[in-house]
């Protein structure tokens, strides 16, 4: 390749005290990226990283092809190769992004000097608030490609700019390598290489004398770096289904165009938080001066002799372009997309908004001191609360909790949403036995799509656990993509006892035991009509099943049997209570007769249907308890009388199903027994 080879820039030698700020703002990013980097459990697109990182690189490659919604596969191809050296632990599956997000810092100083050698301030800024963003931090703690791809952005760039003032064979080999990487991690980068054509269109266009450096030195390599992408978009069956679906989602977007800008600049300045708080509207306050910076950008940035390449180049417009472009055509056509594909803009943000600083100091010194203290303020907030509050995922602590207590042979677990097969094997293990709902067959490795719920095969399906099983764990999914009208849970809740349910961050773990091992120790036919519609006709009450250890502790079943005389006015609710001698309630769970899944106005006349309660007995309580069912109107609340078995209206609204005697151990006896009535 032709060399073309331009007057040499001066380039101010870096002095100690930059040296020293610049190796403390580095070991400032090294500790804030390394602490606590497995404190949060991983995320869904993280152990899929894991998981999708075992499979043989024949298979990476071929699911990548094919599958939709899926980057290029170089970021788990990658990862394969490091789980093989460091392992797959939490630490590990971070530490190359983390090491990335490190790098970033000096890198991005070393861009900036080079772009603009005498603005000190300017860049030793802007590597402060690269050091120390929320969103950089928290994304280079992920386990995903995001933080390299700001790293080979900036050596990009960095290299663009080689590019402009020296074009070597070497150079461009290097400038095109980098980009095949960066591409190969996330396909949206291509809007970089995207910026570095514009620029050099640009100046094409308007200083013809440097024409050839910039047509010869930079767009060719733009154009070579982005040919393998473009192969790829082409051929790729997976790339096409994405593309479908994407532009179809970007017809109706959820956010106007006003929103998701606000939401992005909330993202970028605070950070890109699943959940953000309200004190993350803080980072808006960046945004002028963001403006202020791209304002005097080009004023700040002009230089004296215009005689060169190396001098004429507009920096301010390359920088303002990688800044907001990728910004511009995701407000205007992909709304959909997450921060997390235009995290590279960020160091760029920054520039601008150091600069935006800097410029404010011409108002007063006051102005840019409180400038400065408003940006790191964002900064310190924003890492607060991720290293405080936020949580990403508790699925970790969820399958820690589940492994205690799963009992193999006796109990099974049940995912609905199987996309969360990945989570569940790499924290359960690869050999855990998992059943989805739908039941479809899960891959190895891969992520899986599944059809919506059908209820017909599903009551089927959990009919089947019941009867296999005594103990039946299910983990529903905060967003489940199968399951929107909480069959599911609804279903196994209306068949067997509802023992308890844990709330971990998004997702439900909940225990339930099949009615086939309580064998009651009380049966009591009550025989009692409320309000002429809804009669419950017996109580089966048991203490103890069969082959089951509760650790949620004392517990009383209590199977209700149901008659719907006529079809049903109201919903009826009903509340299972525990009552000591002072008439206290000690214990309560209230519920339509047997769940969500049929309200009463829904049943049929002549339907008769059990319903199953599970009542926790307090660890302290001792003495003689009456276990009560009352009935009542849920807009109301008010209770309902009943009428006895003879006809007569009963004074109470509450029915006495037997009666509960602690003293070290649980006894039931019929109501009729003595003591309480």
């Amino acid at each position: 390749m032709y060399p073309h080879r331009l007057p040499a820039v001066h380039m101010p030698r870096q002095s100690s005290r930059e040296h020293i700020a610049l190796t403390a703002l580095t070991l400032a990013a090294f500790a804030l990226r390394i602490w606590r980097l497995d404190a949060k459990g991983l995320g869904y697109d993280e152990a899929a990283t894991a998981i999708m990182a075992r499979a043989p690189i024949a298979d990476i490659i071929s699911f990548h092809w094919e599958a939709a919604f899926e980057h290029l596969p170089l970021w788990v191809l990658l990862m394969r190769g490091w789980s093989l050296l460091a392992g797959q632990s939490e630490f590990s599956l971070r530490f190359l992004p983390a090491y990335a997000g490190v790098l970033t810092v000096p890198l991005s100083w070393a861009l900036l000097r080079r772009i603009a050698p005498e603005k000190t301030a300017w860049r030793l800024l802007t590597t402060v608030l690269i050091a120390t963003s929320p969103v950089l931090t928290l994304y280079a703690q992920e386990a995903r490609m995001y933080s390299l791809v700001v790293l080979l952005a900036v050596a990009s760039t960095y290299l663009a700019t080689r590019l402009i003032h020296r074009s070597t064979t070497s150079h461009t080999v290097v400038y095109v390598l980098v980009n095949w990487a960066m591409l190969g991690l996330q396909y949206y980068s291509v809007l970089l290489i995207a910026a570095h054509g514009l620029l050099a269109a640009f100046v094409a266009v308007r200083r013809p004398a440097m024409r050839r450096f910039y047509v010869r030195a930079v767009m060719p390599a733009a154009a070579a770096s982005a040919a393998p992408l473009l192969l790829w978009m082409a051929l790729s069956p997976g790339f096409h289904e994405t593309v479908a679906v994407v532009f179809r989602e970007a017809g109706q977007p959820e956010l106007g165009i006003g929103a998701f800008l606000v939401k992005l600049w909330r993202d970028i300045s605070f950070g890109a938080f699943r959940w953000q708080p309200n004190i993350s509207a803080i980072g808006l306050a960046l945004l002028p001066l963001f403006m202020i910076g791209a304002a005097v950008s080009r004023v700040d940035f002009k230089r004296e002799n215009q005689s060169t390449v190396a001098q004429a180049t507009p920096y301010h417009l390359l920088l303002l372009t990688i800044a907001v472009l990728p910004i511009v055509i995701s407000a205007f056509l992909f709304r959909t997309l997450a921060t997390r594909y235009i995290l590279y803009v960020s160091p760029f943000v920054y520039a601008f908004i150091a600069l935006g600083i800097i410029a404010s100091r011409r108002f007063h010194r006051v102005w840019a001191l409180a400038a400065a203290a408003l940006t790191l303020a964002v900064s310190v907030l924003g890492l607060a609360y991720y290293f405080g509050t936020y949580q990403k995922s508790d699925y970790r602590e969820m399958s820690h909790y589940l492994s205690e207590r799963y009992a193999a042979g006796e109990d099974v677990l049940v995912i609905e949403a199987p996309r969360q097969h990945l989570l569940a094997k790499y924290y359960l293990g690869q050999d855990f036995p998992l059943e989805p709902v739908p039941n479809i067959p899960l891959p190895d490795y891969w992520p899986v799509t599944a059809p919506p719920v059908v209820p017909e095969e599903v009551d089927d399906q959990v009919l089947h656990y019941l009867d296999a099983y005594s103990s039946l764990w299910a983990a529903f999914s905060a967003e489940s993509e199968v399951d929107g009208g909480e069959f599911l849970a609804k279903y196994i809740t209306a068949v067997s006892y509802n023992l308890d349910c844990q709330f971990w961050l998004d997702v439900r773990l909940c225990r339930f035991i099949s009615p086939r091992i309580v064998k009651p120790d009380l049966e009591t036919e009550i025989m009692t009509t409320v309000n002429g519609e809804l009669t419950l006709e017996y109580a089966r009450v048991a203490t103890d099943p069969q082959h089951v250890v509760i650790d949620e502790g004392r517990v009383l079943f209590a199977e209700l049997g149901w008659f719907a005389q006529t079809v049903p006015s109201i919903d009826y609710t009903v509340s299972l209570r525990l009552v000591d001698i002072a008439g206290r309630i000690v214990s309560q769970f209230d519920q339509y007769p047997i769940g969500m899944l049929l309200p009463p106005t829904a049943w049929a006349a002549g339907e008769r249907k059990p319903g199953y309660m599970a009542l926790s007995i307090p660890p302290a309580a001792s003495g003689r308890y009456t276990l009560q069912a009352r009935v009542y109107d849920p807009a109301t609340l008010k209770p309902l009388p009943y009428f006895t078995p003879d006809g007569g209206l009963s004074t109470s609204t509450s029915i006495i199903l037997g009666l509960v005697e602690i003293d070290g151990t649980i006894r039931l006896l019929p109501a009729g027994s003595g003591g309480i009535r």
